[in-house]
């Protein structure tokens, strides 16, 4: 298992949009985590047309 300590400047926010891959997972592992994070967290969505305009603004 990673130390969340070693690894969470990745998450810090600066600005940049990442891309995070997930590999070896089941359906089952992501829907544990939809759950979770929607039972503990407020989500927003954010579609690609948003963030074109966006960056168009910029």
């Amino acid at each position: 298992m990673i130390d969340w300590d070693e690894i969470k400047w990745i998450f810090e926010p600066d600005g940049a949009l990442i891309d995070i891959y997930v590999q070896n997972v089941k359906i089952e592992d992501w829907k544990i985590l939809i759950n979770y994070l929607n039972a503990n967290h407020i989500v927003n969505m954010v579609c690609q047309e948003k963030i074109k305009r966006l960056i168009k603004l910029i």
